[in-house]
């Protein structure tokens, strides 16, 4: 279940099934505008969210509903007097599945301009305890922060445009390219699987093939 805490957080807590003990702890902050952030009770700000552009800020949630394990939110693009505000994204978090070892989360954002041309390009970015590995061409991304493995996995429709940024020990992958006109609306699947460094290593190719056959949900 997700809820919002205090402090303008969003916080989902699930529990796996009932042939696990395992429980899941996520906390999302939406209300920085140089940076939005995803993490755990263990690593709290592990996944970063950043604008590239200079200029570009990240604009802030002004509607949110739930629906089963999907929270969706609304940031329109602002347009106060200093003109700060290049795009809008509207996002879609949904807690896929907790099993035994591994927790699923799916990100469906979805970004556009009401300016003539504008820059939405964003980076999501893990910083990792020990050297990224990326393979199965672009798809499948992997970082270590503490106790944790974090994944990002993309599908077809995002890995061929996803632009790879990343050092040594710095996961950094770019989406939605330079340029966007007005009228166009883009989107991102992206998936997050985050597993415990103490667990057997769950077979990502697997949980990627399927989650790349299941369809687009219809209210994203």
């Amino acid at each position: 279940m997700w809820h919002a805490d205090p402090g303008q957080r969003f916080r989902g807590f699930w529990k796996s099934s009932e042939d696990h003990e395992s429980e899941t702890d996520l906390t999302l902050d939406l209300h920085r505008s140089n940076r939005w952030s995803l993490g755990s009770a263990a690593c709290p700000t592990a996944l970063s969210i950043l604008p590239v552009a200079p200029e570009a800020v990240l604009p802030t949630p002004e509607d949110d509903f739930q629906r089963d394990s999907e929270w969706h939110f609304s940031c329109p693009q602002s347009h106060e007097a200093n003109g700060s505000g290049t795009f809008g994204v509207n996002l879609v978090v949904s807690h896929l599945s907790s099993e035994a070892n591994a927790v699923v989360i799916e990100l469906i954002l979805s970004v556009q301009t009401s300016l003539l041309d504008s820059e939405p390009t964003l980076d999501f970015q893990l910083r990792s305890d020990v050297p990224v590995t990326a393979r199965a061409n672009n798809a499948i991304h992997t970082a270590v922060i503490g106790s944790q493995r974090w994944s990002i996995l993309l599908g077809p429709h995002d890995a061929p445009f996803t632009s790879n940024h990343s050092t040594s020990h710095d996961l950094r992958l770019r989406l939605f390219g330079e340029f966007m006109e007005k009228g166009v609306i883009r989107k991102a699947r992206p998936w997050l699987v985050v597993q415990s460094t103490g667990d057997t290593a769950t077979d990502l190719d697997e949980i990627l093939q399927r989650l790349t056959e299941s369809p687009l949900p219809l209210t994203a």
